[in-house]
C-alpha cells in the first residue's frame, strides 16, 4: 500500500507540471515532462489523464500536429483516452483539415468502450466545417438528432 501511493502522488505530480506548463503556455515542456514518464522504471507510466493533460495543453497552444502524435502514442500503448481526449484530437485533427483521419477516430473510441458525446459529435461537426466539409456536418448534427 505504501509503495502504490508513493507511485500514485508521483505520477499526480508529474501530471501537475504538465498542466502547469500549460497554464503558461510552455507546451513542448509539458510534452517533455510526459516523455520523461515514458523514461522512467515500467512501474510508473503516463496514465489517461498525463496524455489527456499534454494533449489539451497542446490544442490550446496551437500544437496541433503533437495533438495527433500523443494521441497515436496514447493509443498505441493501450492507455485508454476519455471521451473528451478524443474530443481534442478531433478538433486538432479538423484544424489541421484532415476529417478522414478524424473519423477514424470514432472506431478507436469503440474499440476502447468510450462514449461517444455530444462533445464529441460537436468536435467532428467544426472539423467537417474546418476542412470545408458542410454536407458532413450537416450529417453529424442528424446523427446527434438535430434533423432540420
Amino acid at each position: 500500500v505504501f509503495e502504490q501511493n508513493i507511485k500514485t502522488n508521483f505520477l499526480e505530480g508529474f501530471n501537475s507540471k504538465i498542466s502547469a506548463f500549460g497554464s503558461l503556455k510552455m507546451w513542448q515542456k509539458s510534452v517533455q515532462v510526459l516523455n520523461d514518464m515514458r523514461s522512467l522504471k515500467p512501474t510508473i507510466k503516463p496514465n489517461f489523464r498525463s496524455y489527456g493533460n499534454a494533449i489539451k495543453v497542446c490544442l490550446d497552444n496551437g500544437a496541433d500536429e503533437e495533438v495527433f502524435v500523443l494521441m497515436k502514442d496514447m493509443l498505441r500503448r493501450n492507455v485508454k483516452p476519455s471521451s473528451n481526449t478524443f474530443a481534442h484530437a478531433i478538433k486538432a485533427l479538423g484544424n489541421l483539415g484532415n476529417i478522414e483521419q478524424a473519423l477514424k477516430l470514432l472506431p478507436a473510441m469503440r474499440s476502447f468502450n468510450v462514449t461517444i458525446t455530444p462533445t464529441v459529435y460537436h468536435s467532428l461537426q467544426q472539423a467537417a466545417v474546418n476542412c470545408g466539409k458542410s454536407d458532413m456536418a450537416v450529417e453529424i448534427l442528424g446523427e446527434m438528432g438535430f434533423n432540420s
